[in-house]
């Protein structure tokens, strides 16, 4: 399972509203590529919307890090904001600390995911979107940094224990 880290908090609701839509529609697009994917974001707006439920860090972090925890790989999107977000980033230590695979793709890529070719499978070392690659990408740049080529993260995001090597990669 991929788990979706992308930013929400902003004193702005329309902002926070925008980052939730966009959620949304990544979301839509891998499921429709038929990958399996959590997010947060879809999980907690509406449980606090039409459920009440309390939006702070700490309730809504005691949820999504179990559940992290057990996905295959966390992909980030660097939509406006994330490199600021404290729970993307607590995501992503999560992640780090658990050598669970990180992946950060600009929200610009998103929808060429299930479109992208074997050829350009070297941008993107990640079992996850191998599985949905079917033509259309023409490479002419990277669509995510990935630890695995040491443009983002630790070595130890690679870790053997993860989706990756459970697919065979």
């Amino acid at each position: 399972m991929l788990y979706l880290a992308t930013p929400y908090s902003h004193e702005s609701p329309e902002t926070r509203r925008e980052r939730y839509l966009k959620a949304c529609r990544i979301t839509a697009v891998l499921m429709k590529a038929g990958v399996p994917v959590f997010s947060p974001l879809l999980n907690s707006v509406p449980a606090a919307e039409f459920g009440g439920c309390d939006l702070s860090h700490e309730k809504w972090l005691a949820v999504d890090l179990p559940i992290l925890r057990r996905s295959d790989e966390v992909l980030i999107v660097g939509i406006e904001g994330w490199n600021k977000s404290e729970g993307v980033r607590l995501e992503m230590t999560e992640a780090f600390v658990h050598k669970i695979p990180v992946t950060l793709i600009k929200e610009k890529h998103i929808e060429m995911l299930p479109k992208i070719p074997k050829s350009a499978w070297h941008f993107m070392k990640t079992k996850i979107f191998e599985e949905s690659a079917e033509g259309g990408f023409d490479g002419a740049s990277a669509p995510c940094d990935n630890p695995r080529n040491g443009r983002f993260a630790p070595d130890f995001a690679h870790s053997k224990e993860g989706f990756h090597h459970k697919h065979g990669i």
